[in-house]
């Protein structure tokens, strides 16, 4: 019969969020304040056109 092994539990912390990924949520709420069907790929592509203000 096969041994069963005890899996080491390893802690995974959280990484820094980037600041790609703040402007991106930054300006995905502020279209969704204005239209509630807004999509996560739209705000990215304007966050694309805007990355001037990051």
């Amino acid at each position: 019969m096969a041994k069963t092994q005890k899996r080491r539990s390893s802690k995974k912390g959280t990484r820094k969020i980037s600041k790609w990924t703040a402007f991106v949520k930054k300006i995905y709420t502020e279209m969704k304040k204005k239209d509630k069907n807004a999509k996560l790929g739209d705000a990215m592509t304007a966050a694309s056109k805007r990355k001037s203000e990051m």
